[in-house]
């Protein structure tokens, strides 16, 4: 076991890297005297520990002892699939870190029934075990310019969701220049489609966007985001050389009262250009990142809570780092979703790996119409931390996971290498976000548990949820018409109006309460405790599983049942499974919401 000592905030942690996790340590003497500047074996920390301070040798052991018997969980997330596309290649801007122009991206733009084929290929065919699936459309263009074509992907997905009981979204960033009062009430009201607006902070840092004739965007974005009035809205900023202030950028951003505020790091690697992501300032940037965390603990000083929701709850740099370390102790098993459960689309319907390299040859997967070619997908499954000499000899790989397999081959050609900018801007974020969380948790134990649930909540906000699948599926079965956008509705408002509203997911009465509130065919009732499946008198019915603590709040569609065995399916199996009827009593459920000989 490799271990690194970090501190900051005042706190030292021993870090155990291949357990990512660690023990919070005392701050006394024999802390001075450990270099913090490297790694050292646990074999060689407790011999110095031995060495120096014996009385603390079994005080040290069994912080570790306890740690390694820790449960750590291999994160391999293809519950979600995404396919992106390039909906526009055109664009009413010319930003000056844009990367549209790059040769190997496509130059027509995907026409509807295209776009639909990829979709229906990704719910039904490569995807069809997913619990959801998002329709990426930012790409190299504004979206906007093609309107109608999102109002029809928009129906059509909808159309999709009725039918899978599945949540499918469609999502993409603008430039808000665009947006008119009537784009606005549509996008307001759609039923599938989630937005964000593009803005890089203040009018000084904004300065790389503008119009064709060289005009700043700024006041015209600021008049988009006042149209659009929306507190689920999200905002992306592209830090580049010219605002790497990113706690002003947070705190101007924030006065918008927007859900989330990403910061990622331009596409930019020539050392020429003036939006270069290598002519950074990394001493300043890592100087106002320390004054970011100052400005967040002012806020919990004055009891203001909500004050870093929107870095959690988006996808922003450091946000998802300060994510990862609330959730300590997941071992990834890649860097990303790209090539796997996330990939684009061409106008021509031939399958890349990452919208980023929408046409690069290195990143061809095969077509919408024979498939994904599994010997060029290899080596997306192979591109881990492990494949990387400078990944696997890294104290944070398991918090990092890796960079975006993107900016490796746009740095050095090669999936495997990560991007030497940003290798050094984590190793000194990471230990920031772990000491940072360590000092919430012991100053403002309070906001530490409200930030967890705002990280919890955005991971599961967009998830489908088990009962609306379940209800509209035993819906469906007796030709009552309802759609995913009521039941998902509906059954939230029952489930979050009532005292006995769980904390996560919709409590079995509340599914009864649903059905009972429709003539349907059979009269919905909850049968708990039930011994023997001869209690049924029709199926299909509802099971609620009771029985597995870590899939709690999950149901599941009994289709058929005999004394001897149980035919189920859940939102992602696509054909039904068989156990005995025993089993399934035991282990599973013995909680149905159906009809019943009464």
């Amino acid at each position: 076991m490799k271990l690194k000592l970090l501190d900051g905030f005042g706190i030292k942690v021993l870090y155990i890297v291949e357990i990512n996790n660690y023990v919070v340590l005392s701050n006394d003497a024999l802390l001075s005297k450990i270099d913090i500047s490297k790694c050292v074996d646990e074999s060689e920390f407790l011999k110095f520990i031995n060495d120096n301070f014996p009385s603390r040798l079994v005080e040290f052991t069994n912080n570790i002892s306890n740690l390694k018997q820790s449960k750590n969980k291999k994160i391999v997330n293809a519950n979600e699939y995404t396919i992106c596309m390039h909906p526009s290649r055109k664009c009413n801007l010319h930003c000056k870190y844009c990367f549209c122009r790059d040769e190997y991206l496509p130059y027509g733009e995907i026409d509807i029934d295209t776009a639909k084929k990829a979709i229906d290929y990704i719910v039904f065919d490569y995807g069809a075990q997913g619990s959801m699936y998002t329709v990426d459309l930012s790409g190299s263009g504004e979206p906007l310019l093609r309107f109608e074509f999102i109002k029809e992907l928009d129906e059509y997905c909808d159309f999709l969701r009725n039918i899978t009981g599945k949540q499918i979204l469609i999502k993409f960033a603008t430039n808000a220049t665009l947006l008119t009062d009537e784009i606005v009430n549509y996008l307001k009201n759609s039923k599938c489609i989630i937005y964000g607006v593009s803005i890089d902070g203040n009018e000084k840092q904004n300065s790389n966007r503008q119009y064709k004739n060289g005009k700043s965007i700024y006041s015209d974005l600021i008049i988009g985001i006042e149209k659009i009035n929306n507190d689920l809205l999200g905002l992306a900023v592209t830090i580049t050389p010219n605002n790497e202030e990113v706690d002003e950028i947070y705190r101007s951003l924030y006065s918008l009262n927007v859900a989330a505020i990403s910061m990622h790091y331009v596409r930019d690697y020539d050392k020429r250009s003036t939006t270069s992501l290598y002519n950074i300032n990394m001493g300043n940037l890592l100087l106002h990142y320390n004054r970011l965390i100052d400005l967040l603990i002012s806020h919990f000083e004055k009891g203001d809570y909500e004050f870093i929701k929107p870095l959690i709850q988006g996808d922003d740099y450091f946000g998802v780092l300060l994510t990862k370390v609330l959730f300590i102790g997941n071992i990834p098993q890649y860097r990303c979703p790209a090539g796997r459960s996330k990939i684009t689309v061409n106008e021509k319907g031939d399958l890349y790996a990452c919208s980023v390299m929408n046409g690069n040859d290195a990143f061809y997967l095969g077509d919408i119409y024979k498939g994904i070619d599994s010997s060029l997908q290899a080596k997306f499954f192979n591109s881990n931390i492990e494949m990387s000499n400078k990944c696997r000899d890294c104290w944070c790989r398991n918090i990092c996971a890796g960079e975006c397999m993107a900016n490796s081959y746009l740095q050095n050609k090669t999936f495997y290498e990560p991007n030497e900018f940003l290798c050094k801007l984590k190793l000194m974020l990471i230990p920031i976000a772990i000491t940072f969380v360590e000092y919430l948790k012991i100053n403002y134990p309070v906001a530490y548990l409200l930030i967890r649930n705002h990280a919890i909540s955005s991971a599961t906000y967009s998830n489908s949820d088990s009962a609306t699948w379940s209800i509209l599926k035993l819906l469906q079965h007796y030709n009552y018409k309802v759609t995913f956008s009521e039941v998902s509705k509906q059954i939230s408002k029952l489930n979050s109006n009532n005292s006995k509203s769980v904390d996560v997911g919709i409590h079995p009465e509340f599914v009864e309460k649903y059905l009972k509130s429709f003539n349907i065919k059979f009269n919905a009732v909850i049968m708990e405790n039930v011994t023997s499946v001869e209690q049924i008198k029709k199926f299909p019915v509802i099971a609620y599983l009771n029985k597995n603590k870590s899939i709690y709040h999950q149901y599941i569609l009994v289709e058929c049942a005999s004394k001897e065995t149980i035919q189920y399916r859940n939102l992602k199996n696509i054909n039904s499974k068989t156990i005995e009827t025993e089993s399934f009593l035991n282990y599973i459920s013995n909680i149905f919401i159906g009809d019943f000989n009464l």
